[in-house]
C-alpha cells in the first residue's frame, strides 16, 4: 500500500492569545505512528479509497489520555472512519471503538501506582 497524503496536524482548541503554535516533534511522531498503525490494519485495506481528512491534537489532554489525537479518514460513499489515539505501552488498535495506543521510545516511566503520568 502506498503512503497516503496526510493533512497537517492541528492543535485544538486554538490558543486564546492568537499566537500560532505548531505541533512538537513528539506530537508529529505520535501522528505518524498512529496513522501507520491504522493504515496497516486489514479493516483499513478493505475500505474503498479512504482519504485522511483531519488530524488534531487535543491540547487540553495529556498525551496518555484517550482522545489526545484525533484522526479522520473520509470514505467515498461511506461513513467516515474516526480514531482517537494516545501514547501507551504497546501498539493496539480497536477498530470498532476507534481507540489506538501507540508506544513512543521516550515514554515516561510508570508512577508508583503503575500508571504512566
Amino acid at each position: 500500500m502506498s503512503v497516503l497524503a496526510r493533512p497537517a496536524l492541528m492543535l485544538v482548541p486554538p490558543p486564546a492569545d492568537a499566537v500560532i503554535r505548531t505541533p512538537t516533534a513528539r506530537q508529529q511522531r505520535l501522528y505518524a505512528a498512529a496513522a501507520a498503525l491504522i493504515e496497516a490494519a486489514p479493516e483499513f485495506a478493505a475500505l474503498p479509497a479512504p482519504t485522511p481528512s483531519r488530524a488534531e491534537v487535543n491540547v487540553g489532554l495529556h498525551e496518555t489520555q484517550r482522545g489526545y489525537l484525533y484522526l479522520r479518514y473520509d470514505v467515498p460513499g461511506g461513513t467516515p472512519q474516526e480514531f482517537w489515539a494516545h501514547v501507551g505501552r504497546a501498539a493496539r488498535l480497536n477498530w470498532k471503538t476507534g481507540q489506538a495506543s501507540v508506544p513512543l521510545a521516550d515514554l515516561p516511566a510508570r508512577t508508583a501506582a503503575g500508571r504512566t503520568p
